[in-house]
């Protein structure tokens, strides 16, 4: 414990994105494989392109499923605008606040 104390962390958890499937999932497994075959000391100049093919793969494809994801959720709500603002809203993370103050009390405000 003296040159190793024990410590707490506190971990949150972020849930996957819904468009995060099997298919993005594997991609960035081989996008790493790539990298770590990229970075080491006796890497070749093929190594390295490779890497940088499947980074731009793995980032369009990142892009596309997002983009999918969100066309098919509007597409789904398009007859209903207050589900599409709805969705839009969740999605951008914009909290309905009041920006009225919650006392009718004069000298308060």
């Amino acid at each position: 414990d003296e040159h190793a104390p024990l410590m707490e962390k506190t971990i949150s958890y972020l849930p996957h994105a819904p468009w995060f499937d099997n298919e993005y999932k594997e991609q960035r497994t081989l996008r790493r494989k790539a990298e770590k075959r990229a970075k080491k000391k006796d890497a070749t100049l093929d190594d390295k392109i490779l890497y940088e093919q499947i980074m731009q793969e793995t980032t369009k494809m990142s892009t596309l499923k997002k983009q999918q994801y969100y066309r098919n959720k509007i597409d789904a709500n398009e007859n209903d605008v207050q589900a599409v603002y709805n969705v839009l809203n969740r999605e951008m993370d914009r909290k309905q606040s009041c920006p009225l103050p919650e006392t009718d009390d004069m000298p308060a405000l």
